[in-house]
């Protein structure tokens, strides 16, 4: 029994890797004009990217709740069109855009879809590519979604956020400031939790506030 689940699973992600390829060949060379070329690595890469990384890679980062999941077509190709309802742009490579609400389309089956209505999310998002498509950078890398608990994790449960310790991609003294002027943690514990968790690598959900720090923190 175990062989075949082993089996199973072996299956389901040569299947993944290989609609992977195929997404990247025929849809992700080519990527619009001003955005960031990153739905080719962004959607192939299975490997823990650290949270600079993240930062780095995005065309857009933020926050909000998942509104809208459902099946749908863009340019004759089947795809999942996801709408969120947005609270906080925390990047946007277009700064003229400060949008309310955000719709994406990309190209998953949704079998291997994890997202669902009413999930409050961060989500690091990759430019569109020629054809419209868009995705988490890494896939499980930049889809943080909410706990039970209320906390954040990614799909590989913060797993390689930062490998030894944060302070060697960003630095003590501006995350500090930064906490030291959000007034709604200001009086909070997350300086001290923050402090603690940064002198080494994260181990599973961590509270919205610090990630959104350190995002600020890391931003072009």
């Amino acid at each position: 029994m175990s062989e075949q689940r082993s089996f199973t699973l072996y299956f389901l992600a040569s299947l993944t890797v290989l609609i992977t390829l195929f997404h990247n060949t025929v849809f992700a060379q080519k990527p619009r004009e001003n955005s960031k070329n990153v739905i080719l690595e962004g959607f192939s890469s299975t490997r823990l990217l650290p949270i600079n990384e993240l930062v780095n890679s995005s065309a857009k980062i933020f926050t909000g709740k998942v509104s809208e999941v459902v099946l749908s077509r863009l340019n004759s190709i089947k795809v999942i069109k996801i709408t969120f309802d947005v609270n906080e742009i925390l990047y946007n490579e277009n700064q003229d855009e400060t949008p309310r609400q955000l719709t994406i389309y990309y190209q998953v089956p949704i079998v291997f879809s994890h997202v669902r209505k009413g999930d409050d999310v961060l989500w690091f998002l990759s430019g569109e590519s020629m054809a419209g498509l868009s995705m988490p950078i890494g896939y499980s890398s930049g889809y943080f979604v909410k706990t039970p608990a209320g906390l954040y994790e990614n799909l590989f449960g913060n797993h390689g956020l930062w490998k030894n310790n944060l302070w060697e991609i960003v630095s003590r003294e501006k995350i500090e400031s930064l906490l030291s002027e959000q007034a709604e943690i200001k009086n909070s514990n997350a300086l001290s939790i923050l402090l603690e968790i940064g002198d080494k690598p994260p181990n599973g959900p961590l509270p919205i506030d610090l990630l959104r720090v350190i995002v600020l923190a890391l931003k072009p």
